[in-house]
């Protein structure tokens, strides 16, 4: 049997964010990115909750993350503060950041080091409920079940994936979205179309075929026009994000999302997710075994000729050029000699990860050629 885990309400449209005035509760600890306070959004969200009468706190994420420090700190603030509503305000990172931190909020008892390695997780909503308003500049996959966390002393990012994460309530409005930097929204929308076209690939199911499908076309077709400022596209794009996490969420990782998953943990702080995906996905998406087929489905919603599937590679190649996204982890200003001492374990630990994740059953030998492929540009 199958399942889709979404949650109970989505509200989406301009002002969306006003939906924060109808809170009930007592208290509510807003988890914020900086982009979100110094657009004025945290001003704004903290008004609402206050107007329905919410004692409110904030809490900044800041740097790369999200960490399993940054977590452990989050949930120490909560415990002090004892919200009964958390608001995740802001891109995927703050939102995975808001999980994390809920998760230890609830259970105390829990080492942080055992977060990304625990086979499942209990109920909670014991003592918090929770809201996520992304605001465009990631992949958005923690509109459902999903979410990330880094271990830097492990050099690891674990993927956090139970319908039990899934929020209570999300906001989609796409005044947020307007806000975002090109640069940033280039990468957070190639970070959702990487998990729109896996998803595809994985075969999730008929419910996260569809969201995975209309997100795909909607962000193929728009994000280098969202990119430039057009707002509409922006509205468009901002959904589609929206809608591919969800389909995530409820599907497998690909091979995309595994490269980034342990690159990003081994150059930590120089390597953002969405730049590594912008990377990888040309690359990793022919190796995918259900791309053939996905391909051809993409190609015909685009009108696109040739054959498909290097089509569709093409377009995302040319599409990540146009964003001012790097070809490479070279052009990127990763140094050789650190991605070579790198290269063993990587080859190893993606290798693992492949065949656990995806059932693709690749030599180190396959990964050492399409991790060169990724340093060097294929």
């Amino acid at each position: 049997m199958a399942r889709f885990t979404m949650p109970r309400d989505i509200y989406y449209g301009r002002g969306a964010l006003a939906q924060l005035r109808k809170i009930k509760g007592q208290r509510a600890m807003v988890i914020c990115s900086p982009l979100t306070v110094e657009s004025g959004f945290l001003r704004r969200a903290e008004g609402y909750l206050q107007s329905a009468g919410l004692m409110v706190r904030s809490y900044t994420c800041l740097g790369q993350g999200p960490t399993l420090e940054q977590a452990q700190a989050g949930a120490k603030a909560m415990q002090e503060f004892k919200p009964d509503w958390i608001i995740a305000l802001g891109g995927e990172t703050t939102v995975s950041a808001a999980k994390a931190m809920w998760v230890l909020f609830e259970n105390p008892a829990l080492q942080a080091t055992k977060l990304g390695k625990w086979g499942g997780f209990p109920p909670l909503r014991k003592l918090a409920r929770l809201i996520i308003a992304p605001a465009g500049s990631g992949g958005e996959g923690a509109l459902g079940g999903a979410a990330f966390v880094l271990d830097i002393s492990q050099r690891r990012r674990y993927l956090l994936q139970d319908p039990v994460l899934t929020p209570d309530l999300a906001i989609i409005d796409p005044d947020l979205a307007a806000t975002v930097p090109p640069l940033d929204l280039g990468r957070g929308g190639m970070a959702a179309l990487s998990q729109a076209l896996e998803t595809l690939c994985g075969g999730a199911g008929a419910f996260a075929d569809a969201l995975a499908y209309r997100a795909a076309l909607d962000m193929l077709r728009q994000m280098e026009s969202a990119a430039g400022g057009d707002l509409r596209a922006r509205s468009i794009l901002h959904e589609g994000q929206c809608m591919a996490g969800l389909a995530f969420a409820n599907g497998r990782a690909g091979l995309c999302q595994i490269l980034a998953a342990n690159l990003c943990a081994a150059f930590y702080k120089p390597l953002p997710t969405g730049i590594c995906e912008a990377i990888c996905l040309p690359l990793a998406l022919p190796r995918d075994p259900g791309a053939k087929e996905v391909a051809a489905r993409i190609s015909r919603g685009l009108s696109l000729s040739g054959d498909s599937l290097s089509s569709l590679c093409g377009r995302l190649a040319g599409m990540r050029k146009a964003l001012g996204l790097p070809r490479s982890l070279e052009a990127y200003g990763i140094e050789e000699a650190e991605f070579l001492s790198k290269l063993p374990i990587l080859c190893s630990r993606i290798a693992q990860d492949a065949g656990h994740e995806m059932n693709l059953h690749a030599s180190e030998k396959d990964m050492e050629q399409l991790l060169q492929q990724v340093y060097y540009g294929g």
